[in-house]
């Protein structure tokens, strides 16, 4: 297991082939997570986001999801994401993304 903790108190842990994401998805904390994740997004062959333990989450969060998706699809790979938080699901299915999170 791998820990990268922020500044912000997020942090994402690799463990078990999964992402983990921990705390709050916001504009002060996004930057960082994609920060922390983009070099296992190059080294992984298969992404799999596991936000049950994100605490919030406001439109930045769906951003930061967003940019992940960009990135599985330019490199090719594989994404999925598990235990999507209500608040964050909520604010994908009022942009009309459910599809492309299989919300």
């Amino acid at each position: 297991m791998e820990k990268i903790i922020s500044k912000a108190g997020n942090f994402l842990v690799y463990q078990d082939g999964r992402l983990l994401i921990s705390g709050d998805l916001n504009f002060l904390t996004v930057m960082s997570i994609w920060q922390q994740s983009l070099p296992w997004l190059v080294k992984l062959n298969e992404l799999h986001f596991d936000l049950t333990r994100v605490h919030s989450s406001n439109s930045a969060g769906l951003a930061l999801l967003l940019q992940w998706l960009k990135f599985a699809k330019k490199s090719n790979k594989p994404i999925q994401f598990t235990e999507v938080p209500a608040q964050l699901g909520t604010i994908i299915k009022a942009a009309g993304l459910q599809k492309m999170f299989f919300i």
